[in-house]
């Protein structure tokens, strides 16, 4: 209790002091905040690129991709052997009567113009009639759906608000791999929302991007399944085909591995930039600690004469690290929830939002904690270590 009653007295005269030593404190608060915002947009990117792959998957839809494939775009079908795919079990049948299967391209075009100014890029994707039964999440906003094998697409509404040129009647030139694919312009007669990372991508017609590509393969098959548990059924009969070449799982867990095998460049980098970021304001903090403990000399000496023990002033030190840290962490955290939250981003990967989700903020705050803690340790331990004796002279 006397301990406690000491740490009490000592917070009071910390507060009373305060005003004082404002000027000095906002080292920490500024370089706490920037530490925030640096750190807490970058998790936020990531976390909003796993959103978006995450979102896309659903239990009673699988996708089908060739053997060996890791990623989507490695991945190649035959376009002869979509015939053998129909006859295969557990695939639900649409409203013709006929299996829903939709065989689907990828491409990553590039060239788009900025909003801002500069070019992006992002994916086209060949989705049929089938593609959008099974897919009811993506909803059209205005215009039309493409015609069958024509040279016509629609636009996701993230991918409209980043790029210009994508307004309805709007033509584009497809841009992959550096050069422009022959055949034409494409016209926009649509747009489309969806929660996935597909809002940010053009979809168009598979067999229009099929002849435009000079290709013979698509990337993969959708395929309904007619409950999530005839995924087995349709794994079993995949076995006794093997001249097919392919392995098919639920949408759910390709969409997921998906982004597990995406580069950790970005996580790695989040984190070097945090570090280094850490490194300079813990510098910062322990001059500051140092800068008040001597601003407070005559203070601390006369509670020590008095009977007050070393670790009181200790903690006083140490709380007030972290409180001026709070307070970094809470601006920043703001900025970033404030102006970063769901904006769309263009990058590597297409356009994304970001996510600033209540966990990252928590993230974000106790980091700047953590750093408050270790750069006020030092002044903290070395001053509850002081002999009063020595308190007395330096005063």
């Amino acid at each position: 209790m006397r301990r406690l009653r000491q740490m009490g007295i000592v917070g009071l005269l910390s507060l009373r002091s305060l005003p004082g030593r404002m000027r000095s404190s906002w080292v920490i608060v500024v370089a706490l905040m920037c530490i925030s915002v640096v750190l807490l947009s970058l998790l936020s990117m990531r976390e909003g690129i796993r959103r978006d792959y995450v979102g896309v998957g659903h239990t009673d839809r699988a996708v089908m991709t060739s053997v060996g494939s890791v990623r989507e775009p490695d991945s190649s079908i035959p376009a002869s052997g979509l015939a053998p795919v129909l006859e295969l079990p557990g695939i639900r049948r649409g409203r013709d009567g006929m299996p829903l299967v939709d065989p689907e391209l990828y491409v990553g075009i590039g060239a788009l113009t900025l909003r801002g100014g500069g070019e992006g890029s992002t994916e086209m994707r060949g989705i049929g009639r089938n593609g959008f039964q099974m897919s009811p999440e993506i909803k059209l906003v205005d215009g039309r759906y493409y015609r069958p094998d024509t040279r016509e697409v629609l636009a996701g509404e993230r991918a409209r608000q980043k790029f210009t040129g994508l307004e309805l009647g709007d033509k584009i030139v497809m841009v992959t791999q550096g050069r422009v694919v022959d055949g034409g312009e494409w016209t926009v007669v649509g747009h489309f929302s969806t929660d996935s990372f597909m809002g940010g991508d053009l979809i168009a017609d598979p067999q229009a991007m099929l002849r435009a590509l000079g290709r013979s393969s698509y990337n993969s098959i959708l395929i309904g399944l007619q409950s999530p548990q005839s995924l087995d059924a349709l794994q079993n009969a995949l076995t006794t085909k093997p001249a097919l070449s392919v392995t098919v799982e639920r949408q759910s867990d390709f969409w997921l591995r998906q982004y597990k095998n995406l580069p950790n460049t970005m996580l790695f980098l989040d984190y070097m930039v945090s570090v280094l970021l850490a490194s300079g304001a813990i510098s910062g903090i322990l001059h500051t600690m140092h800068a008040t403990v001597g601003s407070r000399a005559k203070e601390i000496a006369i509670l020590r004469a008095v009977g007050f023990g070393g670790l009181p002033i200790a903690v006083a030190i140490v709380a007030e690290a972290m409180f001026f840290a709070c307070i970094g962490a809470a601006l920043g955290t703001a900025i970033d929830r404030l102006w970063l939250n769901g904006y769309a981003i263009n990058g590597a990967y297409g356009v994304f939002r970001i996510a600033v989700t209540p966990y990252l903020l928590m993230v974000a705050i106790a980091w700047a904690l953590v750093i408050a803690l270790i750069g006020a340790i030092a002044p903290a331990v070395q001053e509850a270590r002081l002999a009063v004796v020595d308190a007395l002279a330096r005063a």
